[in-house]
């Protein structure tokens, strides 16, 4: 159950029905094996791992958060470092997502010290689905991006991906390149991911990873965006929404939507920009997933600059969050957007 689980879920996404049930039943298995079993505590690490991911791509981000938390307890006190990393890997994801930044580069700096060698690594058995050192930098790329360390995000995007093509590991490399696309949208610098964006979409399309591909559309699109191409960028995101609502994904809505948002201000169609980052806030706030909550709220009181009051309360609540959350350079983008609107009046 647990291979069929890996393979549903690198295969169909992380949200399926297949790679939830798949796990699911894993998990059940898992517990009532005798203590004394060879591997029992692994197993089950492995099987709550899984489910975990599929209730967090599923929007259950508050509700998955005491399963990682437990993991990462129990990672600590196992002695198998495969499972320790990728507790504390799944730990980390889990604050990155609900804006808990500090707290996840505290608990990723612990592990990378700590770091096996290459050689190690790849002969390691990659029970969890990817290589868990590779998806640790990956993890720590986006704490960094938002905290503003922009040079540090883009050298561990760049060692997860390395590393990812060493271990010739394809959902391994999927991940890391879709985890640096991330980074690159944080930064907002489409040169540092765009070659990244088209080799993960070749991956894609080639194994029939559907999770993958419909982010990596979202990113392609807003790249089109980028060099002007604003009716493709459309085209690109809307479709990259449709197909991740198609196979259950919740995850990654707001800042998608983000994106989108900013192509629709590019076609003079505020009204649409602003509905879209209405819809994103409140997956924000259904879910628990809040970390692009700041850029949604700057983003917002960009486009209400006409109601100078409104767009100061968005900023200043852009900052606030931003503030709370460790996210530097969100914070500073709220703040310039904010001294550009005392200047303005």
């Amino acid at each position: 159950m647990l291979a069929l689980g890996n393979v549903e879920m690198a295969v169909h996404g992380y949200g399926s029905p297949e790679h939830g049930a798949a796990f699911q039943e894993a998990v059940v298995l898992c517990r009532v094996l005798h203590g004394d079993c060879q591997d029992a505590g692994k197993l089950l690490a492995r099987a709550v791992h899984g489910y975990w991911i599929y209730q967090l791509h599923t929007g259950q981000v508050m509700a998955s958060q005491p399963i990682a938390a437990e993991l990462h307890d129990f990672g600590r006190t196992h002695n198998d470092p495969e499972v320790r990393r990728f507790a504390a890997t799944s730990y980390a994801v889990s604050c990155f997502l609900t804006g808990k930044l500090e707290e996840g580069a505290q608990v990723l700096n612990l592990e990378l010290a700590e770091e096996p060698t290459r050689g190690q690594s790849q002969s390691a058995l990659i029970g969890f689905g990817v290589d868990a050192c590779s998806a640790s930098y990956a993890v720590f790329s986006r704490i960094r991006a938002c905290q503003g360390l922009s040079e540090e995000a883009a050298q561990q995007a760049t060692i997860a991906v390395e590393r990812a093509r060493h271990l010739r590991h394809l959902p391994t490399i999927a991940t890391c390149l879709i985890q640096a696309c991330d980074v690159g949208w944080i930064l907002r610098d489409p040169c540092f991911f765009k070659d990244w964006t088209c080799e993960l979409m070749e991956l894609s399309d080639g194994l029939g990873f559907e999770y993958w591909r419909a982010r990596c559309k979202a990113y392609l699109g807003w790249i089109a965006a980028a060099e002007g191409q604003l009716v493709e960028g459309q085209t690109l995101l809307t479709a990259a929404l449709a197909e991740l609502a198609g196979i259950g994904v919740i995850l990654y809505g707001p800042h998608i939507r983000s994106m989108l948002a900013e192509v629709y201000v590019g076609l003079d169609q505020q009204h649409r920009a602003l509905e879209l980052l209405d819809e994103g806030l409140d997956v924000c706030s259904r879910t628990g997933e809040v970390w692009a909550e700041p850029e949604l709220h700057r983003q917002k009181g960009e486009l209400l600059r006409s109601n100078p009051e409104v767009a100061k309360a968005c900023s200043e609540r852009s900052i606030k969050i931003a503030r709370g959350q460790s996210a530097k350079l969100f914070e500073l983008r709220a703040t310039a957007s904010l001294a550009r609107l005392f200047q303005a009046g």
